[in-house]
């Protein structure tokens, strides 16, 4: 039965931290319930105040989930303790150990001048004195004030947010802040993580620098449409190699599908956002236009595919080279090689691909 109440304390933490989207949207989440007790008029039109606000609660938050936790499993122990059980004392003290570590990660947090991503002590570095730290404030809330900021990502701790010369990403107990005049980007390629799911794989990770070195560095993952406005706001422009080289992973595939069927559609009819990018609105659809092809040993057969218009060439282009661009530099026929469409995993080859076209 303990076992379970290790269990529950897992769940607990991680909920805490992931909270699931549907309660995000509605605003049930633990966070936001120790946000309503301790300060649920809290509203204010400054940014600043706001995100270090909410970073402050979230601390507290874990300091009482903790806290409570441990007691509670501390009181379980002593109910059912059992001196001649040597799986419940290693149990205790793996407890003992685990509320040591996280008793001081919290007081390291608590101390603000000890948390490297408090926000004060962030925005401090680009300040000589505390006038200037307060114009720098000043300036960003006016900002968020007057201009809708682009924000991506639906957690509250996980979030890129950009306003004007400024770039935050949230953590749990503060953000990681950049000044883009003085940042340049590297662009990584696709995270491995995503390159799992290739709905994803429109994503870039970039890693964020400061040219006067003025905070470390540290690593964003963004859709390709928010890189390209970040990108025309740094000092330095991103590496594009990577950007040239999907630029040419898409031309060779449209190339490669000029002389498929277009598949026709109304002009009335309503075509969706790529479900990749979010950004172009869908350009090509799988439906099986090849005829049997011998195939090589490990290539399985065309499959239907009854997807409606939910991919962007670019997009696609990026899936098939995912799965086809080593085996085809390796000298698979490309006719041969098979992918997966990313909506209902139906194996297509580069025959099956058509153009959409607007009658």
């Amino acid at each position: 039965m303990i076992l379970y109440y290790w269990l529950l304390g897992g769940i607990i933490y991680f909920i805490s931290i992931y909270p699931p989207s549907a309660f995000i949207g509605t605003g049930l989440t633990i966070n936001d319930l120790f946000f309503y007790i301790l300060n649920h008029e809290f509203d204010g039109p400054s940014f600043i105040t706001r995100i270090t606000h909410k970073a402050r609660i979230t601390l507290i938050t874990h300091i009482v989930l903790a806290t409570g936790y441990f007691l509670f499993m501390n009181y379980i122990y002593y109910i059912n303790f059992n001196d001649g059980d040597i799986f419940m004392l290693l149990q205790m003290a793996i407890l003992y150990s685990i509320a040591f570590y996280v008793g001081y990660i919290l007081f390291l947090k608590a101390n603000f001048k000890n948390n490297k991503d408090d926000i004060t002590i962030q925005l401090y570095k680009y300040a000589r004195d505390e006038d200037e730290l307060n114009d720098i404030i000043a300036e960003i809330d006016e900002y968020y004030i007057n201009n809708v900021p682009i924000v991506h990502g639906d957690v509250d701790h996980a979030k890129i947010i950009i306003l004007g010369n400024w770039l935050f990403k949230m953590e749990l107990y503060g953000a990681k802040i950049a000044m883009l005049d003085d940042t340049e980007l590297v662009l990584k390629d696709t995270p491995s993580s995503t390159n799992k799911h290739p709905a994803l794989s429109s994503l870039f990770c970039v890693e964020v620098r400061g040219i006067d070195h003025k905070y470390p560095p540290f690593d964003i993952i963004l859709p390709f449409n928010v890189l390209e406005e970040l990108n025309s706001r740094v000092k330095t422009s991103i590496n594009t190699l990577l950007i040239e080289k999907h630029n040419k992973i898409a031309n060779t595939f449209r190339e490669r599908i000029s002389n498929n069927p277009t598949y026709k559609v109304r002009g009335n009819e309503e075509i969706d956002n790529c479900l990749g990018c979010l950004y172009n609105k869908a350009s090509v659809i799988i439906r099986r236009n090849c005829t049997q092809v011998t195939n090589e040993p490990n290539s399985p057969p065309c499959e239907n595919c009854n997807c409606r218009p939910l991919w962007c060439l670019r997009c696609l282009a990026l899936v098939y080279e995912s799965k086809c661009g080593k085996k085809i530099a390796d000298g698979m026929d490309p006719l041969i090689c098979k992918a997966n469409c990313p909506t209902c995993r139906a194996y297509f080859c580069i025959l099956d691909v058509s153009m959409i076209e607007e009658t």
